[in-house]
């Protein structure tokens, strides 16, 4: 993965297993403000990005609202701004931003940016 810059971000932390190290932060950067149809385009790109993190025989539609939810919650999802995630001299991967985000140590893999 390249250096990547996003002027807006939101963030959120999903797991798809119960082992450690069985989760990935999934990056969905965005323009504009927040509009409820932003959060559910949004919201349909993660559940067709990572469709390994619901149930094998797990319902879109449900599982789009469930997203949505998550998405809009300031507790479950983090929003920032002016974020970059870089490789960083020890050959792993930062993720930082203009706020509090401040994650280091992480494989490339770590990291799902969902356009």
């Amino acid at each position: 993965m390249s250096k990547r810059h996003f002027d807006k971000c939101l963030k959120t932390d999903l797991r798809y297993g119960t082992q450690p190290g069985q989760s990935r932060i999934y990056l969905l950067p965005y323009t504009g403000y927040l509009t409820d149809v932003k959060f559910e385009t949004l919201a349909d790109l993660l559940v067709q990005r990572a469709p390994h993190i619901f149930t094998p025989d797990f319902d879109p539609k449900s599982a789009r609202e469930a997203v949505v939810l998550r998405l809009k919650s300031e507790w479950l999802t983090g929003r920032e701004k002016n974020v970059t995630v870089e490789k960083d001299e020890l050959g792993t991967y930062t993720l930082k931003s203009e706020g509090c985000w401040f994650c280091f140590g992480y494989k490339a893999d770590h990291f799902v940016i969902v356009e």
